[in-house]
């Protein structure tokens, strides 16, 4: 199962924060006779005027995590409102309260926090989540206006990531509820509005070919075309979806390559023809310089502009260009020390995010402060690189790495990748030896005589 994934209003995929929403978080549980078999949250912003009607944000959750216990995935959910700047920010700059469900994400292929295939097909609690979130919004006018918190009929959507997959799909399916929406990070993969493409029929969640045989629901173009949406993508986000077994079926793949091509810069260029050419109230965007992170000032600006829900309102979108010497300086990532997730450097704030089985990797002081600054170009070149390495034990490779699941500082300050590794290598290396950590690229260097030793 893929553990990096689409994750954007998670932590793992940007710089940790631990500053604090400064507002109040309310759970509403599960109410079956209403029709959502979850529990869900609302945030109330410090700044909410409550003289005023609002609308609603609704923001999908996206831990980035799996887990089988359903109140672990309620805590988990919980700190990223609490916790994650790139989640409460939106809410925050609009003044409005926000929804975010508390869908689970099993330890299996069905992940409801993108909305793909197979949870749209799922049954039992699961069973049309979609509709569940429909409820939820209706129950939380009715807990709102205990509270003397008015609020309308429709309400906005924002989310990056897997939470933009979900964004994507929902408006596609409910577009007449949706005052306006803002969705990133599904990497050259929106889910397209249309049947087919170059004469090959796009299965949802490509398209929407079969939508209507599986849901019930006929696509409303009209609708969906009234809809201001933003849609965006960072010029060097890597994060891609393609490869995943728990994002899309071999049939979806099988149709993604078809028509779409492998390339994620392919993808997006025909996304974005197919998108423009309904004439649509879409605008869509890609960052210079930036990788797989949320642009939450655009996103709140988008939607303020876009209030009243009557026709498309463009902003112009933040200049995200980074010098070429900024360029130049981070070239190289020079790492001074390696050690496991579970190391005394990992501080308690960071520990819920790293497996103890983790490889961390420490940059130097001097290259963590110039990171500390440039944290985009950290992003970027952790997403490009992807920290590939060889695990060595005298000239024997044990086994080798590929992605970054974060970055992070740890206690003294310094900042620090960490690679998940299987839990098979983990066991292969063995207590007290000295494996040294090998780069497969050039954009790694390694400060001599610096080892990787399990205690």
């Amino acid at each position: 199962m893929r553990k990096l994934l689409l994750i954007s209003l998670a932590l793992l995929l940007a710089p940790f924060s631990f500053c604090a929403a400064e507002g109040e978080i309310i759970r509403f549980p599960a109410k079956p006779e209403k029709g959502f078999y979850w529990p869900y949250f609302i945030y109330l912003p410090k700044n909410i005027d409550k003289a005023q009607k609002q609308t609603i944000v609704i923001t999908p959750a996206n831990t980035g995590k799996s887990t089988n216990d359903d109140a672990q995935m309620e805590e988990w959910i919980k700190r990223e409102i609490e916790k994650n700047y790139s989640v409460y920010s939106v809410p925050d700059g609009l003044g409005a309260p926000m929804l975010m469900p508390a869908f689970p994400r099993r330890k299996s292929e069905v992940v409801p926090h993108d909305f793909d295939r197979d949870t749209l097909l799922a049954g039992g609690s699961l069973k049309r989540i979609d509709l569940q979130l429909l409820s939820m919004f209706e129950d939380a006018r009715a807990e709102l206006k205990k509270l003397k918190v008015e609020t309308n009929k429709k309400f906005f959507m924002a989310g990056y990531s897997s939470a933009g997959a979900f964004v994507e799909r929902f408006v596609l399916m409910h577009p007449k509820r949706v005052l306006s929406a803002v969705s990133g990070g599904n990497v050259g993969l929106p889910t397209l509005p249309v049947k087919e493409y170059d004469g090959l029929p796009l299965i949802y969640a490509v398209g929407i070919f079969d939508l209507q045989k599986i849901t019930g629901i006929k696509f409303n173009l009209s609708a969906y075309k009234k809809v201001p949406q933003y849609i965006y993508e960072g010029a060097e986000d890597y994060n891609d979806p393609f490869p995943y077994s728990d994002i899309y079926g071999e049939a979806e793949k099988g149709i993604i390559k078809d028509a779409l091509g492998a390339d994620i810069r392919d993808r997006w260029a025909k996304a974005q023809e197919i998108i423009n050419g309904l004439d649509a109230n879409i605008q869509l965007h890609t960052y210079p310089d930036i990788g797989h992170r949320p642009v939450n000032s655009d996103a709140v600006k988008f939607l303020k502009a876009n209030a009243s829900g009557k026709g498309l309102s463009k902003i112009v979108p933040a200049d995200t260009t980074i010098a070429q010497s900024i360029k130049d300086m981070a070239a190289v990532v020079e790492i001074e020390d390696i050690v496991f997730g579970s190391s005394n450097l990992i501080g308690e704030s960071v520990k819920p995010y790293i497996d103890a089985t983790d490889i961390v990797i420490i940059l130097g002081k001097e290259q963590s402060a110039f990171f500390e600054k440039e944290r985009e170009m950290l992003q970027t070149f952790r997403q490009k690189r992807k920290c590939p390495f060889d695990i060595n034990t005298g000239d024997k490779t044990l086994f080798s790495t590929k992605e970054c699941r974060g970055h992070f500082s740890i206690e003294d300050g310094r900042i620090a990748f960490h690679i998940n590794i299987s839990a098979e290598d983990f066991n292969n290396i063995k207590k007290s030896v000295k494996y040294t950590l090998k780069p497969r690229t050039a954009a790694f260097k390694i400060k001599e005589n610096i080892y990787l030793i399990k205690g």
